[in-house]
């Protein structure tokens, strides 16, 4: 099922078209390995890894009115291995397991395009992207969502 709203000049969809999976590994790539150095650069300049399992409707994605992708987040489902189950178990309280079942999904690579990054950008762009795994997560029957963020972003998210 394709996920589709559009609000103001902005188009939130889940991706479709391996056109639009190639802008959102190229964004991630931007961001997680060029930005944050936290995954090796990638010749073709596209951050793709074990976690991607080329369902197409399990990543949304922000775009502009020229259709160009300004945010993106990749949403996994159980059955499918979690990222902090293996990542970032270290980060999980006394070595605890991650909640799993058919309503739990992990949100990962969330990430803006650097120049959509502005005050009204972000908050735009960010909004849209938690609103799009909002609409995602009612469609799939999603009641648990995991995510590993950084603490200045899990202060935002409880401002909400």
């Amino acid at each position: 099922m394709e996920l589709i709203f559009q609000e103001g000049e902005f188009l939130v969809k889940t991706l479709s078209t391996h056109e639009e999976m190639d802008a959102a590994f190229r964004l991630r790539h931007e961001v997680f390995s060029e930005e944050l150095k936290w995954v090796p650069t990638d010749p073709g300049l596209m951050e793709i890894d074990d976690y991607d399992r080329g369902s197409f409707s399990d990543y949304i994605g922000v775009f502009d009115g020229m259709y160009d992708i300004m945010g993106h987040a990749r949403l996994i489902p159980d059955p499918h291995p979690f990222m902090v189950e293996k990542e970032f178990l270290g980060l999980m309280p006394d070595g605890k397991m991650v909640r799993k079942g058919a309503d739990t999904a992990e949100i990962t690579r969330l990430c803006v395009k650097k120049e959509d990054r502005s005050k009204q950008h972000l908050t735009n762009v960010s909004y849209l992207i938690y609103k799009g795994i909002y609409q995602w997560s009612l469609a799939n029957d999603i009641r648990h969502l995991i995510m590993v963020v950084e603490q200045k972003y899990y202060r935002l998210l409880r401002l909400n």
